[in-house]
């Protein structure tokens, strides 16, 4: 479109740790609250002007608690309704803007809006989720929107959607396999004030919203294992079969997921 950046993304870590604790308030009705921990490293090229060519940078490590997540799953439906061994929940909450979203530079401006902790919007979400046992496997299909606001300083991260189909086959005695594949879309970002991106002052390629938001396609295999009473070791690796973005942006590799926990 005609647009020229001094500044352009190289690469990206984005590392996650989540704590999240449940309660079985009735056998249909849970609550759970996740709240991460943030860490994000980025590798950058700028210009040194017209044939100085460029000059690559790693920024500062951006971290700190990101957004906690308030869910419950209520079971609105059980194999009486829907056929044996099935069952259907739906799922309500909110994401809470506790993570910081206005770190910056050492030069006083605004980091990427991306590489904030937080993203300081309050966003619903909404899920269905769709369960079948059939002995040793176990099939769900599940569907989450999550609506995204407006923050202090008037930027808003596109809403999301993701809908997804897994299965899980009990392979021994606590060891199990998982699969799944995902298709994730994303809105395009809005940056109302400029705060993160304005064209006069900033030419920085990840700052503008017009590079946000896009389609992709995932799919993951991973194995669980029971070790102790009530305890399980989660590991997973997903990789994206397709993707779709706008504009121009850094697009994943990979991902790793690995998890502990425990049912009191």
């Amino acid at each position: 479109d005609g647009t020229t950046y001094t500044s352009l993304p190289l690469s990206m870590d984005m590392i996650k740790y989540t704590l999240t604790a449940g309660y079985g308030f009735t056998p249909k009705f849970k609550a759970f609250v996740s709240l991460p921990y943030i860490r994000n490293t980025m590798d950058m090229t700028s210009s040194n002007g017209a044939l100085l060519g460029w000059t690559n940078m790693t920024m500062p490590t951006v971290f700190g608690a990101g957004d906690a997540t308030i869910m419950g799953l209520y079971r609105v439906l059980t194999d009486r309704a829907i056929g044996r061994n099935s069952s259907v929940t739906l799922g309500f909450g909110v994401k809470t803007p506790t993570g910081s979203s206005t770190e910056r530079s050492s030069n006083g401006s605004l980091i990427h809006a991306h590489m904030q902790p937080g993203t300081g919007s309050w966003d619903p979400l909404l899920s269905v989720i769709y369960a079948r046992m059939a002995s040793p496997f176990l099939f769900q299909a599940d569907i989450t929107y999550q609506y995204t606001t407006q923050n202090r300083e008037g930027y808003e991260f596109g809403d999301s959607a993701a809908i997804s189909l897994s299965g899980q086959y009990a392979a021994i005695r606590k060891f199990n396999v998982t699969g799944s594949l995902t298709y994730l879309a994303l809105g395009r970002a809005g940056d109302k004030n400029g705060r993160y991106y304005d064209p006069a002052t900033n030419s920085s390629l990840m700052d503008d919203p017009a590079n946000t938001g896009g389609e992709s396609l995932w799919g993951s295999a991973g194995i669980q294992a029971l070790p102790f009473h009530d305890s399980m070791i989660d590991l997973k690796v997903q990789l994206p079969v397709w993707e779709r973005v706008n504009g121009v942006q850094l697009v994943s590799s990979y991902r790793i997921l690995a998890g502990l926990s425990h049912r009191f």
